[in-house]
């Protein structure tokens, strides 16, 4: 068994944190050639941030630096046309948690 890999999730998927903090994350279309939609909705204020990693965890980009979120619904599109071909996971983490989806850009 891998000791410290993320959890990957495929869906929206909710976390709850030891602050009782709740927030979704949701990443659309799975896979592309140009965009990827990010949406989260956050039930308190947090602090967030967004990476792209690759398949070793290398960072490849900081999509949304650690800052301070307000509660509510947030999007993002984000290019992917300049990645090449491949499996590539997104981070999200808050203070507590970190949730890592899968993505394939085509």
């Amino acid at each position: 068994m891998i000791q410290n890999m993320p959890e990957v999730y495929d869906d929206t998927e909710s976390v709850l944190n030891k602050n009782k903090s709740c927030f979704s994350y949701r990443v659309f279309p799975d896979s592309s050639n140009e965009f990827i939609n990010i949406t989260y909705s956050l039930e308190t204020e947090m602090v967030l941030s967004i990476e792209l990693v690759d398949l070793f965890g290398q960072k490849l980009k900081t999509i949304l630096p650690k800052q301070n979120q307000q509660a509510g619904n947030h999007t993002l599109q984000i290019p992917v046309s300049d990645f090449s071909t491949g499996t590539y996971f997104l981070t999200l983490s808050s203070t507590n948690q970190t949730i890592t989806k899968k993505i394939v850009i085509k």
